[in-house]
């Protein structure tokens, strides 16, 4: 798979936790939007998002540029995967929100997360005006 990602042989941990690697948003790429549309339920595994990226051009080289994408944290999740043999949510909970007693804090891996306050949309207010 690392050689058909986009800049795969040149990404570093660095370039994916800070958003220089040059890859795109893997549900920007084509079909990506209706697969999730199609199946909104669905719990998509890590390798099946990064296939939408795969032999993509990559948006600029390694450390040349920056672009946010999720992209990014979905490989560096199945990178934790990888090195430690666990799911990278585990360790989340096993180093993070377990030793800082977060015990309400839960992956958003599902449409629906319980106790989740929604947002709402309102009118964007500039600096200096009045909302209202």
């Amino acid at each position: 798979m690392v050689r058909r990602l986009p800049n795969g042989r040149d990404l570093t941990l660095r370039h994916l936790m800070n958003h220089t690697s040059g890859l795109p948003e893997y549900f920007e790429a084509k079909g990506c939007i209706d697969a999730l549309r199609a199946a909104p339920d669905k719990v998509w595994k890590p390798a099946e998002l990064v296939t939408y990226v795969l032999d993509a051009k990559p948006l600029f080289a390694p450390g040349q540029g920056w672009a946010y994408a999720d992209t990014n944290y979905i490989l560096v999740g199945m990178a934790v995967e990888q090195a430690t043999g666990r799911t990278v949510y585990g360790e989340v909970q096993r180093r993070l929100l377990e030793p800082l007693k977060l015990t309400r804090t839960i992956p958003s891996d599902r449409r629906e997360l319980p106790d989740l306050i929604r947002a709402i949309r309102g009118r964007a207010v500039r600096s200096g005006s009045r909302g209202g």
